[in-house]
């Protein structure tokens, strides 16, 4: 369902900035329209300077623009002197762009999933947003960041398109925060069921999950010993899938690699190098040996088991 909302001049719901927009007054924005503002016709959003009024009002969000931080009246700007907000409980101090002093307020939304489901968006959608707009990833850098996604969006040469690009801007930053939302909580609810799959496995350095869930990030909490090297489960494309364990959460690099002499190989002629039972579309290993597949389950831990001795 898309995000209903018009810009407008006058009585506005929400002030923000003109000019260039960017991931952190979007996804505000995306973010407002889901905790407080009316749902029984369209959210009103202004682009221009608030008036001493409009920051007066409590009923009017303005954000990333005016000058002001002050939840109370609904103010959520960082550009002013003597700002100093910054996350205090995190390895790197990223300060807060407007969407997270706005994220600081939405735990009272988000209270129903919990606060490991807010911690994780925090991680994975809004600090690297705060990241970006506070000069730490430069929007420009060659990888495709989401900050740097929204910031291509643009066009500046054509103020009717610049309307229109902004209104996109803020519904792919709605889309983006409502899947996140939901692989949230599949990864915290994945929680136990990886810890248990761990607790009853018959083999120390392959885990066997017997349905698809976001086990990156769990095996290392539970995984204590550091003894599982594979992940074998159901895989969506069909068959099962192997995966290496990476050597620390977000690594590229696994703990041990598929075996060089698997890499590349596919359908039979993978079986017969491997001692796989049977072949098909599933049975492969990926070049970069990080992951590869088998048409069972069997087939996927004997996979597994022929790496760990390799």
């Amino acid at each position: 369902m898309g995000l209903n909302f018009i810009l407008v001049d006058e009585d506005p719901d929400v002030i923000t900035h003109t000019g260039l927009f960017h991931a952190d007054d979007c996804m505000c924005i995306a973010l407002a329209a889901l905790q407080v503002l009316p749902t029984d016709r369209p959210m009103r959003v202004a682009r221009r300077n608030p008036t001493e009024a409009e920051l007066d009002d409590p009923t009017i969000l303005v954000l990333d623009v005016g000058g002001r931080y002050e939840p109370k009246k609904l103010n959520y700007d960082h550009h002013q002197r003597g700002y100093k907000e910054a996350r205090w409980d995190t390895e790197f101090e990223t300060p807060y762009a407007a969407v997270g002093l706005l994220w600081g307020w939405s735990k009272g939304f988000l209270e129903e999933y919990g606060t490991e489901v807010h911690a994780y968006l925090d991680r994975v959608i809004i600090e690297p947003i705060d990241a970006a707009d506070s000069g730490l990833w430069p929007t420009d850098a060659p990888s495709l960041s989401f900050s740097s996604v929204i910031h291509r969006m643009n066009c500046v040469e054509d103020a009717q398109k610049q309307k229109e690009r902004f209104k996109e801007a803020v519904e792919l930053c709605h889309m983006v925060f409502n899947h996140a939302l939901k692989d949230a909580r599949e990864y915290v609810e994945a929680k136990d069921k990886v810890a248990k799959a761990l607790k009853e496995r018959g083999l120390k350095e392959v885990l066997v999950l017997p349905e698809y869930v976001p086990w990156q990030g769990h095996v290392h909490d539970a995984d204590e010993k550091a003894e599982v090297l594979f992940v074998v489960h159901p895989s969506p494309r069909g068959g099962w899938a192997v995966w290496q364990v990476p050597e620390e959460k977000g690594s590229q690099k696994g703990r041990k690699p598929l075996p060089e002499d698997l890499a590349g190989l596919r359908g039979a002629e993978l079986a017969e190098a491997a001692g796989l039972e049977k072949s098909g579309e599933a049975t492969f290993v990926h070049q970069a040996r990080f992951c590869g597949g088998a048409e069972t389950q069997k087939d996927a831990i004997a996979l597994a088991v022929y790496a760990v001795a390799a």
